[in-house]
């Protein structure tokens, strides 16, 4: 089987993806990105190339930091391409833990035992998700989030740098959780709760 991993994405998150990748004994094919043409151009040490170079099958990975670019083309890449999780060599997973296609999992991550975590999110560097907790595609735990027992994330959240979440909690689709924040009571669709305990500060239509 091919060890060969294209990453699309050129920024911050996309080195970190690749050095986690090198680490997991992957070889990095390629970046690309959209409108940026492949030939001659090299990012953090591999080439960068053409979307229509790239082989059916081969492996993909989405190493955009935007939940909702991530969620998006993580549906559409997947009809064409393998989408593998990458975790960090130092990450501790439960075996009986669920780790969907293109996830990320950084350095010294914990993912406690009979938890779901969905198709492409970020489960960022230090953060802990504890026993039975379900995570929702395309949602972001940012570094040193700290998820208890029997949580409910939705889809495509942000769940700050920092912040934490007591246990039984729900999550709406598309929250964002500040850095920081305490949340003690559930939160709806599509809020930005930021505090200690987090309190609603923003609805989607910015009211």
């Amino acid at each position: 089987m091919s060890r060969d991993l294209y990453i699309y994405g050129m920024g911050g998150h996309a080195k970190v993806v690749a050095a986690t990748a090198r680490l997991c004994g992957w070889r990095i094919g390629g970046f690309f990105a959209d409108n940026i043409p492949g030939g001659g151009a090299e990012f953090f040490g591999s080439p960068v190339v053409a979307f229509d170079s790239i082989p059916d099958g081969a492996s993909v990975f989405i190493a955009f930091g935007d939940n909702e670019v991530r969620y998006r083309k993580g549906r559409l890449f997947r009809e064409r391409f393998s989408m593998p999780a990458i975790i960090h060599p130092t990450a501790v997973i439960a075996t009986s833990a669920e780790i969907g296609c293109g996830t990320y999992v950084g350095a010294m991550a914990n993912v406690d035992p009979d938890c779901r975590i969905g198709d492409f999110c970020i489960i960022n560097k230090l953060t802990n998700i504890s026993h039975d907790s379900v995570i929702g595609d395309g949602t972001h735990c940012s570094v040193g989030s700290l998820i208890a027992g029997n949580v409910t994330v939705g889809e495509r959240c942000c769940i700050g740098i920092g912040s934490r979440i007591i246990e039984k909690i729900r999550v709406g689709d598309d929250a964002v959780i500040g850095g920081g924040a305490v949340v003690i009571r559930d939160i709806p669709d599509a809020v930005t709760a930021v505090g200690c305990p987090a309190r609603i500060i923003r609805t989607r239509d910015g009211k």
